[in-house]
């Protein structure tokens, strides 16, 4: 007999719940088709400021901190604005940065090689040497 009344009441509790759970569905849907817009409202920020914080620390964590932001919330503003960004550096930090891209040294089993990557003559085939299992 007592299990047979707890199905009923959970039955019962299990009815309610769904019912609940449509009218706040319903309610939703009303206000998304009223236009209104559901959730946290965005955060108020100058998108030129961080861009400007950013482009002279050269690191989200101290542009962040220096704006009390949250580093994501400034990694996003940046990614999303990155051509904009892309456009405004200086041509000098942009040969700067090829012209040190220039000079580094790269091994090769040739002699050390200078301004890009050792390529494989044609025909030649580069492997990676096996090494024993466990080392």
């Amino acid at each position: 007999m007592g299990e047979a009344m707890f199905a009923i009441i959970a039955a019962l509790g299990q009815l309610e719940r769904d019912i609940i759970r449509e009218r706040v569905n319903a309610g939703l849907d009303r206000a998304r088709a009223a236009g209104v817009r559901l959730g946290r409202p965005p955060k108020e920020v100058e998108v030129e400021r961080v861009l400007e914080t950013y482009r002279a620390t050269k690191s989200l964590r101290e542009a962040a901190r220096a704006l009390n932001l949250s580093r994501t919330f400034v990694h996003r503003i940046v990614t999303t604005h990155r051509p904009k960004l892309d456009r405004q550096l200086e041509t000098s930090e942009v040969q700067q940065v090829m012209d040190s891209a220039q000079n580094v040294i790269y091994p090769s089993k040739d002699g050390p090689k200078v301004g890009g990557m050792p390529q494989a003559s044609a025909g030649e085939v580069t492997t990676k040497p096996a090494t024993p299992a466990g080392q």
